[in-house]
C-alpha cells in the first residue's frame, strides 16, 4: 500500500473580518461604536434630566478636561506612530494585512498591543473631556472586544512564528506593565 501524502491546510497569514469570520469588525470601528453608544446613552440620560457628571464640574473645569484630553490624544498618536514604524520594519501593517514578520522592537518591547492601548487611552480622554459616565462605562465592552481580538491575533502569531512568538509573549506584557 503506497504511503498517502497528507495535505496540510495552508496557514492563513491574516484574520478574516465580518460576520461569521474571525472578528466581527475592525478595532477602530469598535472604538467609534463604543464612543457613539456611550454618547447615545449620555444623551438619553441628559434628556431625562438626571445628568450624572463623571467628574465634579467645579473641580475639573473645561480647560483642565481639555488638557487631559489633549494629553491622551498626543500620547495615543505617538503610540500609533511608534507602532506603525515598528511594524513597517518587519513589512507588516497595523490593519489586518498579511503578517510578514514579528514586531519586537521599539514600543513592542513594552507592550504587545500598543495600538489597542492607544485606543483605550483615547477613549478615556474623550470620556473625561465630555465629562460622561456613560462613555467611560462603554470602555468595558470595548476592552472585552479588544481582548477577544487579541486572543485571536495571538493564536495566529503563535501558529506563524511558534517558539519565537511564545518566548516574546512570555517576556512582554499583553497591554502595559503587569496587564
Amino acid at each position: 500500500c503506497p504511503a498517502m501524502e497528507v495535505e496540510s491546510a495552508p496557514i492563513t497569514r491574516r484574520l478574516r473580518i465580518g460576520p461569521g469570520h474571525d472578528i466581527l469588525v475592525l478595532p477602530p470601528v469598535a472604538l467609534v461604536g463604543a464612543l457613539l453608544a456611550g454618547s447615545f446613552v449620555e444623551g438619553l440620560v441628559h434628556f431625562s434630566g438626571s445628568v450624572v457628571p463623571l467628574l465634579p464640574v467645579e473641580v475639573f473645569t473645561l480647560l483642565i478636561r481639555g488638557l487631559f484630553f489633549a494629553s491622551c490624544f498626543v500620547v495615543a498618536i505617538a503610540l500609533g506612530i511608534l507602532s506603525v514604524r515598528a511594524l513597517d520594519e518587519v513589512k507588516t501593517g497595523p490593519e489586518f494585512t498579511p503578517v510578514n514578520g514579528l514586531a519586537r522592537s521599539g514600543i513592542y518591547r513594552i507592550s504587545r498591543n500598543p495600538i489597542y492601548c492607544a485606543y483605550l487611552l483615547l477613549h478615556v480622554g474623550i470620556a473625561v473631556f465630555a465629562n460622561s459616565v456613560a462613555i467611560i462605562f462603554m470602555i468595558l465592552p470595548l476592552v472585552l472586544y479588544l481582548h477577544d481580538v487579541i486572543l485571536k491575533e495571538e493564536a495566529l502569531l503563535s501558529q506563524l512564528f511558534g517558539a519565537d512568538y511564545d518566548e516574546y509573549a512570555s517576556s512582554v506584557s499583553r497591554w502595559i506593565g503587569c496587564f
